[in-house]
């Protein structure tokens, strides 16, 4: 099967684009971080209120004034809040350069923040979007040109694929690296601790995510291991919508068990499947399906649908 360029093309200019805001704003947020580990704290003066062009609006330049080892300055920096002249307010000045202000470092340092991790995201969607459409076909081509082994199947269902965990990874890496820059800077301090949340946000999501995936993982291979599988009645197919890659849907097969012991019964569903079960289950007549089962714990379960793949391949 051929890869599809277009898509690929498509994933790869969205990922530039991430790739560009992530440049971009970094360097903004090295910038801000440089400025903010030796920046001092100091009270300047409105002493005059001028006019600018700014792109296509105009804005009020506050000039402010403030003395720094005795000699004195005048800076200009934008009026975001109707200051008057005459008003004192709190600036931070850089000591090797005393005529670089800035007003609220932290919020700055946070616009830059914000904008680097949507760059990341950005970012990985087109690079995951590319990971997706390049192994869609290898496992194609795989599947054409090998066997299928059932046993090695169930093997593989319980194993952590590298590209199953890259997203959560450079999630974490994002988050600790941020985090790593922030702490070095003299920005954080008492109440400002709340600039960390972004990047801790991160590293949270990334592992987090990690965390459940493995511990999915662990519970298939103890599940196999325990091999206490019960037959399980097919209901029906379903297509979860609530979950999209490349505009599409994933479908889940449901099935049915009945505990006669107990006099329980227990509906199971399986993983996402990347194409549509029902017709091989339809010509195949297929109407129940292994269920690896924890007997002392029947929230611990896996639907084996290896059976299905294996007869889709014998389809092809």
């Amino acid at each position: 099967m051929k890869l599809k360029l277009g898509e690929i093309a498509g994933f790869l200019v969205v990922a530039m684009v991430g790739l560009m805001l992530m440049f971009i704003s970094g360097g903004g947020l090295t910038e801000y971080f440089t400025f903010s580990r030796n920046a001092v704290e100091h009270t300047g003066t409105v002493v005059r209120i001028d006019t600018i062009q700014q792109d296509a609006s105009r804005e009020r330049m506050m000039i402010v004034k403030y003395t720094v080892s005795g000699q004195e300055y005048e800076s200009g920096l934008i009026d975001y809040w109707g200051k008057n002249i005459g008003d004192e307010m709190k600036i931070y000045y850089n000591p090797k350069k005393p005529s670089d202000i800035r007003l609220n470092v932290r919020s700055d340092i946070e616009m830059e923040i914000i904008f680097t991790s949507l760059g990341a995201i950005v970012f990985l969607i087109g690079i995951g979007g590319i990971f997706s459409v390049i192994r869609k076909k290898k496992n194609l081509s795989r599947n054409v040109t090998k066997k299928y082994d059932t046993v090695q199947a169930l093997k593989n269902a319980s194993k952590l694929k590298a590209s199953e965990m890259l997203i959560d990874i450079i999630f974490m890496i994002i988050g600790a690296v941020v985090m790593i820059l922030v702490v070095n800077s003299n920005e954080i301090s008492g109440n400002e601790l709340g600039v960390l949340a972004i990047p801790a946000v991160f590293f949270l999501i990334g592992a987090t995510l990690l965390f459940v995936r493995v511990r999915k993982k662990l519970i298939i291979r103890d599940l196999i291991r325990m091999n206490y599988v019960v037959k399980a009645d097919f209901e029906e197919v379903v297509q979860n919508t609530s979950y999209k890659v490349n505009k599409k849907s994933p479908y889940i097969i449901y099935c049915k068990w009945v505990d006669k012991g107990a006099n329980t019964t227990y509906l199971f569903k399986s993983v996402n499947l990347w194409y549509n079960p029902k017709i091989i289950i339809k010509e195949k007549g297929i109407t129940t399906f292994p269920v690896y089962l924890n007997p002392n714990n029947p929230k611990q379960y896996y639907v084996s649908t290896e059976e299905i793949e294996e007869k889709m391949m014998n389809i092809k």
